[in-house]
């Protein structure tokens, strides 16, 4: 009940016209209990832990068997059917027949189970592009599992033996942590890691690239964005990075071809997409007004603004080519829709009043 606010709040600034694949409801609860077995399993194993397992529901409903998903199911339901006796059994018997401690251990596991609800993909959410687990959802239910814990030390009577073992179990959880932190030393080990957990990680592959391109290795960066884009060909941050990186090596054409290519095949331009698929127009509308088409190139800028209004590069750039060629007052006109998107911007600022002076400076 805490975390319901938090749901709707999240769902809201995340509607589905964001995401690249929306499952149905049926499809979706294959999608949770999967999700849900996958918890318990690094709960209980918590060995090759990564930055993206790319469990994406369209990878589960596709690649995952057949009898993997029935028993991920049935796995659900069981934890589904002990949460409802946790909340719902005689609350007096706990204290009469000694059995406190299952109370502990029935408390801890609804919570670990309630409070991964949000995230087990019932409700789509936008980070499931990339994979509906990830290691950071388990951050609250752990308070859960802990609370079990407790109850099997009570039904223990925490004898020296039972906090022995926990000891140990402690000490190999403390030097998984001390070998999981040196894996997050670089990109480069992150990465390496994630490559050998789960190769089709595009996204290890794009931030290698981005890497290597701030560092001026642009061959190495552009050799990275292509291995990304061949495990997902619609990675918008790749296509636009991939151009980039070709007006970086002075291959204007090849740039220009590039994403002409891409505006090609990227029909939609719904949700988060349409930032992406301005900044392509805008790039491109720059790198033509650069080899000297400057009317192919205003028209791409126009497009920005149609495809993204918001778009303060589009409205930019259509203000410099107004001011290029004289027209002031469109130019003014466009620096003002830029300011009014990017309040109090001192650059948008200066742009505005030299168009309102006539281009003098």
């Amino acid at each position: 009940m805490l975390l319901l606010p938090f749901v709707l709040i999240t769902k809201q600034l995340q509607p589905d016209v964001n995401l690249e694949f929306v499952p149905s409801l049926i499809e979706r609860l294959g999608v949770a209990s999967d999700a849900f077995a996958f918890y318990c399993r690094i709960l209980l194993f918590p060995f090759r832990l990564t930055l993206d397992y790319g469990r994406s529901p369209h990878f589960v409903l596709v690649q995952v068997p057949g009898w993997q998903m029935a028993l991920s199911i049935v796995l659900a339901v069981v934890g589904l059917a002990v949460v409802g006796y946790s909340l719902f059994r005689p609350r007096q018997s706990a204290q009469h027949d000694g059995s406190i401690w299952r109370s502990f251990v029935l408390c801890g596991w609804a919570v670990f189970c309630l409070s991964l609800a949000p995230v087990l993909g019932l409700v789509p959410f936008s980070f499931q592009d990339t994979s509906t687990v990830a290691d950071r959802h388990l951050y609250v239910p752990m308070f859960g599992a802990s609370i079990a814990v407790v109850g099997l030390l009570i039904r223990t009577r925490a004898t020296v033996r039972s906090l022995r073992v926990a000891g140990a179990i402690l000490a190999v959880l403390a030097g998984l942590s001390f070998y999981q932190a040196r894996i997050w030393w670089s990109t480069e080990t992150l990465f390496r890691h994630t490559f050998a957990i789960n190769p089709r990680s595009y996204v290890g592959h794009y931030s290698i690239a981005a890497e290597l391109f701030d560092a001026g290795r642009t061959d190495e960066g552009i050799e990275q964005t292509r291995k990304c884009l061949a495990i997902n060909p619609d990675y918008l941050s790749a296509e636009v990075a991939l151009g980039i990186a070709w007006l970086r090596k002075g291959e204007f054409q090849n740039a220009i071809d590039y994403y002409g290519s891409v505006l090609a095949k990227n029909r939609s331009t719904l949700g988060k997409r349409a930032p992406f698929i301005a900044t392509i127009h805008n790039n491109l509308g720059m790198l033509l007004h650069r080899v000297g088409r400057k009317t192919e190139g205003t028209q791409q800028f126009v497009e920005a603004v149609e495809v993204d209004p918001t778009s303060v590069d589009g409205h930019m750039n259509l203000g410099h080519a107004a001011l290029n060629e004289g027209r002031f007052a469109d130019a003014a006109n466009h620096y003002q829709a830029a300011l009014a998107l990017s309040p109090g911007n001192p650059a948008v600022q200066r742009w505005l009043d030299l168009a309102r002076r006539g281009g003098r400076m």
